[in-house]
């Protein structure tokens, strides 16, 4: 921008704008107010309601209001068009002399300022204004509209937002501070910004300021101008008329923080313009129809006894070899009569001029001649038409604006160009005497409005043909063309054919990879056209855009069908942004050794013939529908490879909805999914080589599921074959909830098969079934055919709903109707064919087995397959007999009859049925999982350890010298066997407890009184443990392995008569985890915390060397489980227990000498029979389950031990001890300890 320092008030006004550009947001990111400023990525002008996100992915705010158009200011910012040869700006810019239309886009025309026409008022900071004239009619945009009453802008209702764009000095705040970065001079790049509610200060002016976060007046573009933004223009909304007017533009800025900036607007001076379009227009030439043809002459324009006065350029013959002041005494002229003819009697050099019709003419030139007309442009008013029989000149190009109709019929060779944004131009060229003609040398089509049609053969060469900025329809109306490259700039070029009585034939041929992403053709026009590609057999055409056309014809090389990155300011893309593209053929020829792709984003809809040794490739992101024929070496190729994508825009999914048939095969490489619900009676084979086929149409050819694939859907296919650990999972979801859906909404899916299942190792089928007491529903397999393989098919069970007890009828047996269908062959299978996965799926406690029946078993109303003999798996209960092992308790199968030729042969039925099916119902129950044994025995064993070591640290306190001081070390070992009182059907379970720990401490502190009467003492202790718990259950085989840590203390008083009282506090962390055989190790964790207070009285009782010692004890223990969860799903919860001790003892030693003792002792234990409760659910289930925990019992436990000096101060011991339970439930066991005590003397 140049400066003209013409007077103090310029001085002013330049060192306001210079004290501080503004700042964009520092949360907004800059490419967004880029986008904007160009209206690319999603802010297309008319979009509503854009959200506008900040850097950090939370919402800046919405657009409350059409995106404005901003191809109506020049690719600077720095002034905007508001005629079709004038824009506005501010008469301080001195600097520029031209100015260009849609943000520098290919083949765009650099206008030229003729004119600048400044407004005289002085000084200019109060009317810093002007209009310069161009030397050419503007056709990339229309004029803006203008508020032309400044003083409307007050009522706010109406005019609400206002939206600026320039290209001065970019800057932005530093996150975190009060300072800004710049981020390139002016003049680089363009940048939207809006505000609201201005302030007017005076009839010539308003101001607005700037706002940034945190403050609740910002907005998502908070903007303001910048050094470099003069004459950058701002526009309000009209809420009244629904468009955006032009209020003027931007002079200054003041002010000096990042926020806060005032910027200026002045207002359009709408008087000042008119006065320059009156002195550059020429009054209106008004024809009769009955005064005859119209003569324009040097001097002037006649029709008749009336005649006009024109302006041009004499005595040069281009506008271009004219000066500025040359081109702008020309004047506009309109030709605003009723229609008619107008005759050239010489060449017209309009100069700058625009000529405007607004009514049917004929522009011909006078007979014989070939005169010729140049100059500023045309405009042709809409649902006109003009016939224009006069050529242009070689150096000049022809702008035409306006929505009617130019009827191109010149005759001979045309050396002048096109340029058309708006309206039609119909290319009709008549041949000269030598046969030749060309409508023009170029056709440039931009705006996106205008039409091009053809009207006869060899009105334009297909490489004159060039699509600008937003580009514009190119009608063939019938007529063929053959292009090499499309030229253009955006995907607003377009080729069509809107003639419905002729098609016509669009060829894209060229020895080179040729891109177009525009659209060819029309939904409503798509019968009309057909296109035929051909390129060397090493490269490729690329097709971008929509397509609609009657037939696409690829005979040579490859063509690649797909969609677009989105396009943003400074041709910038993201990966995870594009445009899908539809391709809506009739009929599609594959011709071949050719390849069709059609690639990401797009999505063809087509009858597709595929022929030999010719290729269909459907890329990530792709869809296909319609019908294919595939000939015999024909193959549709699916290729989900992330290496080769460009797109992170959604899922890679590919999506077949198309009836496929032929000898093809189809094959699939890569991870994705391929979603195929069409119908495929293709005779070649599907393969699948890696990711997923979703299946929801039917598959008539065989289907090859490679390792580590997936098959999903509730389609059809014929024979299958797994590879290693595939998977067939027909209600596959993309997002699977935690827990299914209720029954009520629940959609189970079933795969048909109709041949034969081959299994790999480790394949797998994932079922989702869902139990119900009204019904239970679940994903199925049917087969009509056999199950083949190695290895079985393993069912892997999503289970959810009630933990339904499928035993209806209460008979205690497995019935063919009960429970829910989950596969059936009613071809060659066993019961081994299928297994569950794991042996059993849990649902809360609950376990659920697999049942096979076996043809003339299974249940013929359940029956899907297509035969009448069928095998049926069903999921039960496991039923447990008391006493019987873990086999489910499944009804015994008879041999089937022996069938017909045409029937199934007969099966052994599996070998591992129970005996005895006729078991009483009340000697039968549900089995439950096999670590709920270990749950339900957990409270009992930690129990009885607790009580084990309560007894030995009561023992190594009687062994200690009462009067001294010391510490010990004692190992120990228990071997439990635990009898439950619960029974088979309570869910009692026996258990094994072993435990070997150490158990240290000493005697911390001890008193006596002054007479050594009594005696205090404190002894403190810390053991732990390794504890093991083996419960005995049919249910199947569990193991807890559990670690203890016990810090106890024993509190003793004694008195030289003998008596004494002993009080013991402990508290107790367990941890460990829970195996099965099934599951293996470490299935769930286990924590619990426990503490105990026991009080003993007593009296040692001396005859000699011998001493008895009766006692009696009460005390209370207290425990409590944390919750578990494991790896079935399940929650267990525990009931916190407190229990009561009540004991008895005696215990007696016997002086041998003075450093040997034996010790003898009984004690018996109380128990309450409080059966502590276990609740039991699932994550699957919607309900719980309780039950009891078996109380640990009355016992009687006896001990013998030794005791002996090693030293004066060294006592070594041993102990061994047996307890008896003395009821139904209780411990039978023994334990062993031994260790050392040292006093300190």
């Amino acid at each position: 921008m140049k400066w003209e320092k013409k007077l103090l008030a310029s001085f002013i006004s330049f060192a306001l704008c210079d004290a501080n550009a503004s700042v964009m947001r520092e949360d907004v990111s800059v490419q967004d107010y880029r986008d904007f400023a160009e209206n690319k990525g999603k802010y297309s002008p008319g979009t509503t309601g854009i959200v506008v996100y900040k850097t950090d992915g939370t919402v800046a705010g919405t657009l409350d209001f059409p995106v404005p158009d901003f191809s109506v200011s020049d690719s600077l910012g720095i002034a905007t068009l508001v005629g079709p040869s004038y824009i506005t700006s501010v008469k301080h810019n001195g600097g520029y002399t031209s100015v260009d239309f849609g943000n520098n886009a290919k083949f765009k025309t650099k206008y030229v300022l003729i004119n600048r026409n400044n407004h005289p008022v002085v000084p200019e900071y109060n009317i810093d204004f002007h209009v310069p004239r161009l030397n050419k009619v503007v056709t990339e945009s229309a004029p803006t509209p203008i508020l032309k009453d400044s003083s409307a802008l007050k009522e706010k209702s109406r005019y609400t937002w206002y939206t600026r764009v320039g290209s001065g000095t970019q800057k932005q705040v530093v996150p975190g501070t009060n300072n800004v970065t710049t981020l390139t001079g002016a003049y680089n790049w363009v940048t939207g910004g809006m505000f609201t509610n201005p302030v007017f200060e005076n009839a010539y002016r308003l101001r607005w300021v700037n706002y940034g976060p945190p403050n609740p007046q910002a907005l998502p573009f908070s903007s303001a101008v910048q050094s470099g933004d003069s004459g950058s223009p701002v526009f309000v909304y009209d809420n009244q008329d629904k468009i955006w007017k032009l209020i003027g533009v931007s002079p200054w800025i003041s002010g000096s923080t990042p926020y806060s900036v005032n910027s200026y607007n002045l207002y359009f001076r709408n008087d000042f313009y008119q006065s320059v379009l009156a002195k550059n227009t020429d009054p209106d030439v008004t024809d009769s129809a009955e005064n005859g043809s119209i003569i324009w002459r040097s001097d002037n324009i006649s029709q008749g006894a009336a005649n006009w006065q024109w302006h041009g350029v004499a005595n040069k013959e281009l506008p271009s070899q004219s000066t500025n002041a040359e081109l702008d005494a020309t004047k506009d002229l309109r030709f605003n009569g009723d229609g008619g003819t107008i005759v050239l009697e010489q060449s017209v050099n309009h100069g700058a001029a625009k000529l405007q019709f607004s009514n049917d003419y004929i522009v011909k030139p006078a007979e014989g001649q070939n005169y010729t007309w140049v100059g500023g442009g045309v405009e042709v008013d809409a649902d006109k038409t003009v016939n224009w029989q006069v050529n242009g000149l070689a150096g000049d190009t022809l702008h035409k604006i306006g929505a009617g109709t130019l009827y191109v019929n010149a005759e001979g060779i045309n050396g002048g160009a096109l340029n058309v944004g708006d309206g039609t131009v119909v290319l009709a060229q008549r041949v000269d005497e030598k046969g030749q003609r060309q409508a023009f040398s170029t056709i440039t089509l931009v705006s996106g409005r205008p039409t091009v049609q053809l009207a006869g053969e060899g009105q334009i060469t297909a490489d004159n043909v060039q699509f600008g900025f937003r580009g514009g329809n190119i009608d063939l109306n019938g007529y063929d063309m053959t292009f090499d490259e499309i030229k253009h700039n955006d995907n607003g070029a377009t080729l069509l054919n809107n003639n419905n009585q002729q098609r016509s034939t669009l060829t894209l041929s060229s020895d080179k990879d040729r891109l177009f992403i525009g659209e060819i053709g029309a939904a409503e026009s798509q019968r009309n056209l057909d296109i035929v590609v051909s390129t060397e057999e090493s490269k490729t055409r690329t097709l971008a855009g929509n397509v609609a056309v009657n037939t696409l014809s690829l005979t040579n090389g490859n063509l690649i069908l797909r969609g677009r990155p989105t396009p943003h300011a400074n041709n910038i893309v993201f990966s995870n942004d594009w445009i899908d593209s539809t391709f809506a053929v009739t009929t599609t020829t594959v011709s071949s050794n050719t390849s069709l792709m059609v690639g990401e984003h797009g999505d063809l809809s087509s009858n597709v013939n595929i022929s030999d040794n010719a290729e269909l490739i459907l890329q990530s992101r792709s869809k296909f529908s319609g019908s294919a024929l595939l000939a015999e070496n024909a193959t549709l190729r699916v290729i989900q490879d992330s290496s080769l994508d460009q797109s992170t825009d959604g899922f890679n999914d590919v999506e077949i909805t198309a009836d496929i048939g032929g000898d093809g095969k189809l094959v699939k490489e890569g991870n994705g999914i391929l979603w195929f619900t069409g119908n495929g009676d293709w005779t070649g084979g599907t393969t699948i080589n890696a990711g997923q086929l979703a299946l929801n149409g039917r598959l008539s050819s065989s289907l090859t599921m490679g390792s580590g694939t997936l098959l999903s859907g509730s389609g059809t296919t014929a024979d299958i074959t797994l590879g290693n650990n595939a998977v067939i999972y027909p209600g596959w979801q993309r997002e699977t909830p935690e827990i299914l859906l209720k029954a009520s909404v629940f959609e189970p899916e079933t795969l048909n098969i109709n041949g034969t299942l081959t299994t790999g190792s480790n394949s797998q089928a994932v079922l989702r079934t869902q139990l119900g007491t009204a019904s239970s529903l679940s994903d199925r397999l049917v087969i009509n055919g056999d199950i083949s393989g190695n290895e079985p098919l393993w069912l892997n069970l999503s289970l959810s709903g009630e933990t339904l007890n499928t035993d209806t009828n209460n008979n205690g047996k497995a019935d063919a109707q009960e429970g829910v269908s989950l596969v059936q062959v009613n071809g060659s299978v066993s019961k081994e064919s299928v297994k569950l996965s794991g042996g059993y799926v849990a649902m809360g406690a609950w376990r659920y087995s697999l049942y096979a029946f076996a043809p003339g078993k299974s249940d013929a109303g359940d029956n899907l397959t297509s035969g009448k003999r069928y095998w049926d798996y069903r999921l039960q209960n496991d039923l447990l007999f008391e006493g019987e092992n873990t086999i489910p308790a499944e009804e015994v199968v008879d041999e089937p009859d022996t069938p017909a030729d045409d029937e199934l042969p007969d099966v052994t039925p599996p070998e591992d049925l129970p005996s005895d099916p006729e078991q009483p119902a009340d000697n039968v129950r549900r089995a439950v999982i096999p670590q709920v044994p270990s749950y339900l025995s957990l409270p009992t064993a930690l129990l009885n350890y607790n009580n084990s070591l309560r007894s030995t640290l009561h023992q190594q306190a009687m062994r200690s010298e009462k009067e001294n001081l010391g510490i010990f070390m004692e190992y120990f070992h228990q071997d439990d066997r635990y009898n439950s009182n619960l029974s088979f059907s309570q869910f009692g379970y026996d258990f094994d407890q072993k435990a070997n720990g150490f158990l240290f401490g000493g005697r911390a502190a001890h008193w006596q009184s002054p007479d050594e009467s009594q005696h205090l003492s404190l002894n403190v202790a810390w053991s732990t443990a390794e504890i093991s718990v083996t419960p005995h259950a049919q249910d199947g085989e569990s193991q807890g392995d559990y670690t203890a840590h016990t810090l106890s203390t024993l509190t003793e008083w004694r008195h030289a008569s003998g008596w004494f009282g002993e009080l013991l506090l402990d508290v107790s962390k367990y941890s460990g985890d829970i195996s099965t055989t099934l599951r293996g190790e470490s299935i769930a964790k286990v924590k619990a915390k426990g503490l105990t207070a026991d009080l003993n009285v007593g009296k040692d009782l001396t005859f000699g060397k011998h001493v008895v010692t009766p006692a009696i004890g009460v005390g209370v223990q207290y425990l409590d489980i944390d919750d578990i969860d494991d790896v079935d799903n399940t929650h267990t919860s525990y009931d916190s227990i407190v229990r009561p001790l009540y004991h008895v003892g005696l215990g007696y030693r016997y002086h041998l000498t003075d450093a040997l003792e034996f010790t003898a002792g009984s004690q018996v234990n109380w128990d309450e029979n409080n059966n502590p409760g276990v609740t039991i659910s699932g994550n699957n289930a919607d309900q719980s389950a309780d039950f009891s925990a078996a109380t640990p019992g009355s016992y009687a436990s006896f001990n013998l031990g030794i005791n002996g000096k090693a030293a004066e101060n060294i006592t070594l011991f041993a102990n061994g001890g047996y307890q008896t339970r003395l009821g139904e439930a209780g411990i039978d066991g023994w334990q062993f300890n031994t260790g050392v005590n040292v006093s300190f003397r």
